[in-house]
């Protein structure tokens, strides 16, 4: 878990169960740190999503343990679902099988993107740009059977957002159902 000050450029956090971490710096994509007897050292992309090319060395010797890729895991509490709504022939821009929801759903969050709608079997996920709320959405009427999948990133300069338990998923039959 990082803190870190908005334009600021160090951090500090706790890695759970460990240690402290030590020495956070950020210089422009640079992330580095020290964790116990371990320095790190890698590249933020995808808008502070990922940490790429994650170099852990030991620090003392200066011996290499591995190169790691780091990937934020987004809360439950980041997705809502709203039955009946879409964006109606506005922002498709992939479609895949929406048999696991969660599939789904890490697609649009590695990707960055904003939602998808389930009608028929299929997400149809819709691009990012602008972060969309409930407001933007068009309601079809009871009758429209869809429903779309709102994704709501946390902000990344919020204090560290953390992971609580899952709901319970809607099975696949129940996902394509509007409620009511």
């Amino acid at each position: 878990r990082f803190r870190h000050e908005p334009d600021g450029s160090t951090f500090s956090g706790e890695v759970e169960g460990w240690t402290s971490i030590t020495e956070g710096r950020l210089d422009g994509k640079i992330i580095s740190w020290k964790n116990g007897e371990f320095t790190c050292k890698g590249r933020v992309e995808d808008k502070g999503r990922t940490i790429v090319d994650l170099r852990v060395t030991v620090t003392r010797t200066g011996s290499d343990v591995g190169i790691f890729e780091g990937i934020r895991l987004f809360d439950h509490a980041c997705w809502s679902r709203h039955p009946h709504h879409d964006l109606r022939g506005r922002g498709d821009i992939e479609q895949m099988d929406a048999k696991d929801l969660d599939v789904v759903k890490r697609r649009v969050e590695q990707m960055g993107y904003a939602g998808f709608s389930v009608w028929q079997g299929r997400a149809f996920i819709k691009g990012g740009g602008k972060p969309l709320t409930e407001e933007d959405l068009d309601y079809g009427g009871d009758e429209h059977a869809v429903v779309f999948y709102l994704f709501t990133p946390p902000d990344p300069y919020d204090e560290a957002f953390l992971p609580q338990p899952p709901p319970r998923e809607p099975s696949s039959a129940e996902a394509q159902a509007p409620a009511g």
